[in-house]
């Protein structure tokens, strides 16, 4: 299956199916997606709190559902990993999802969706998420944008002496 890349103006929805995110800690990557040119959906939901958790897991699940439910969305982008994922995967219905895909981006914690989702043959970005993003480096901010919006991604690495062909 394939995504669409994003453009100018799509929607990328912020959810926390994990830990427990403030205003503060959203707030730069937030005004960088408006930068970028994509448009930020998220409600205040999204700072919901129980216990290390950002909501219970019914809402959680009934938070991250709306988003995979809804055409609109081109993306979500995983607010944060840390643990609670696991906890929804199963109450979650992808049968909307599957009839228009979007991006999934994130780790840790959401691990379990991209296997999910890959195993549906959906593809997914391994990629830094919101809680981390302010401290990124341009390369990693703008390696996001281009894997999202479809431009070639090129990597150079250097070699180290103990690597071997094979």
């Amino acid at each position: 299956m394939e995504l669409s890349f994003l453009k100018q103006s799509s929607k990328i929805a912020i959810a926390a199916p994990a830990r427990m995110v403030t205003r503060e800690e959203m707030a730069f990557a937030i005004n960088w997606l408006k930068e970028q040119g994509f448009v930020p959906v998220f409600d205040d939901s999204l700072y919901n709190e129980h216990f290390i958790f950002a909501g219970n897991d019914a809402d959680r699940a009934a938070h991250f559902q709306r988003y995979l439910d809804d055409e609109q969305i081109d993306a979500i982008w995983c607010a944060r990993g840390g643990y609670g994922s696991i906890r929804i995967i199963d109450k979650l219905d992808f049968t909307r999802f599957l009839e228009h895909p979007k991006w999934m981006v994130g780790f840790s914690d959401i691990t379990v969706f991209h296997g999910k989702l890959n195993r549906l043959g959906v593809p997914t970005l391994h990629a830094s998420m919101p809680f981390y993003f302010a401290n990124k480096t341009p390369q990693a901010k703008q390696s996001l944008v281009d894997a999202l919006t479809g431009k070639p991604l090129h990597y150079e690495l250097p070699s180290h002496p103990l690597n071997r062909q094979g």
